[in-house]
């Protein structure tokens, strides 16, 4: 940690370096800093920048980390997007029922051109939902990238002698060449 780092002296770099990890924008950490603390000396933007690509973003271990960080927040955002429409469905289903109940109980919204369009917004709301659903099915499936693949044969060769594993390396350095 070099003395003349601003971002390293400062009270908030653990958060700072976890939100550069979580995969924020420069800018967003900045303007972040400023709104929660607005009468504490931060560091600057500059230094911010110069922070994440010196300090934070320097090694493929430190970028990794950002990526798998960034994947499980994208997957958690968009879990939680799923379940929220998943229980509109079923508010919606329940409004639909209950608006047929009054319907047929109470002669309720009796003019027929109210009933069509309300019955078309419930339809096409539900139209909606189902096709936001679809997607759900695709958020479970895991694709490995190639990193994912490099990482896991790595992991699979740390017991095999040097030679095997520069052998195997320089392989898939140049397979598809």
């Amino acid at each position: 940690m070099p003395r003349n780092c601003n971002v390293c002296i400062s009270s908030h770099l653990e958060e700072i370096d976890n939100m550069i990890l979580d995969g924020w924008e420069v800018k967003e950490v900045y303007r972040t800093l400023k709104g929660k603390y607005p009468n504490e000396n931060l560091p600057s933007y500059d230094s911010l920048c110069n922070h994440a690509k010196e300090h934070v973003r320097h090694d493929n271990v430190r970028q990794q980390q950002i990526e798998v960080r960034k994947k499980k927040a994208i997957e958690k955002e968009i879990k939680a997007s799923i379940q929220a429409v998943e229980q509109l469905s079923k508010n919606l289903t329940m409004v639909s029922k209950m608006l047929r109940l009054a319907w047929e109980a109470e002669g309720a919204l009796s003019n027929q051109a109210a009933r069509k369009e309300l019955s078309d917004l419930i339809w096409r709301t539900n139209q909606t939902v189902e096709l936001l659903l679809k997607y759900s099915e695709k958020v479970d499936k895991k694709e490995l990238s190639e990193d994912d693949i490099f990482n896991r044969l790595l992991y699979c060769m740390s017991g095999l002698p040097s030679d095997t594993v520069n052998l195997i390396m320089s392989r898939w350095d140049t397979y598809g060449k």
